[in-house]
């Protein structure tokens, strides 16, 4: 391959990877953290990240590690039926008033 031929290769490479930078850039963050009484299976923490629109529907992902947890609705009826102690019980209310 030319060194001609090379550079226009590299330069087309560079201008669809800055485009997509820029894409992404754009893009604004929809999600909001919450905090499940439920540890990641993976890493431990307990927060969680869900879109902020909140659908039943909207898969629940470790906010650490990224694991897939659960869909909303799921997550929903553990903040409402996991037993815990009352120290759980007050930073859960604190970290998800903090996100609604």
């Amino acid at each position: 391959m030319s060194p001609k031929v090379l550079d226009e290769n590299v330069q087309s490479v560079r201008s669809m990877l800055d485009i997509q930078h820029k894409e992404t850039v754009m893009m604004p963050d929809t999600s909001e953290d919450i905090r499940l009484p439920v540890a990641c299976p993976s890493c431990g923490s307990h927060l969680y990240r869900v879109n902020q629109v909140r659908n039943p529907t909207d898969q629940v992902h470790c906010a650490s590690c990224k694991r897939y947890l659960c869909d909303y609705h799921e997550a929903v009826d553990m903040l409402e039926k996991v037993p815990k102690d009352e120290s759980e019980a007050l930073i859960e209310e604190v970290v998800n008033r903090r996100h609604h």
